[in-house]
């Protein structure tokens, strides 16, 4: 599994950056495995040095070799730059899509009570 993984990495890499951002949940959708596994052949990737992890909010970049991540200084601060291609799926972005559609919602009711209290309506 660890090599099927890091095939698959490698195959969907940013070219520039030699990263992916993807969740555990959907590299186990697309291999049809338990969450567990992709977190063991992972680890395996990574304690071997074959992959570098940064977490990011329920997903996690994946880099192949610590060389990818660089570190680039925007007004005298210093940020990673994790220029990585983004892989949802197919569940992931039914959620989002959700969730997105309430974000909506509720951002339209707070501009509609924000025009109530500036215009009185």
């Amino acid at each position: 599994m660890a090599a099927a993984i890091l095939r698959f990495l490698t195959g969907h890499m940013n070219p520039k950056r030699n990263g992916v951002l993807i969740s555990t949940a959907a590299l186990a959708e697309i291999f049809g495995v338990s969450r567990r596994t992709i977190e063991r052949a992972v680890k395996i990737l990574r304690d071997n040095r074959f992959i570098n992890i940064v977490r990011t909010g329920r997903s996690n970049a994946y880099f192949i070799n610590a060389s990818i991540i660089r570190c680039d200084k925007i007004n005298e601060k210093t940020y990673f730059d994790l220029n990585a291609r983004v892989l949802f799926s197919c569940t992931e972005m039914a959620q989002m899509a959700t969730d997105m559609k309430k974000m909506e919602m509720i951002m339209h009711d707070d501009i509609n009570a924000s025009l109530s209290d500036l215009f009185g309506a």
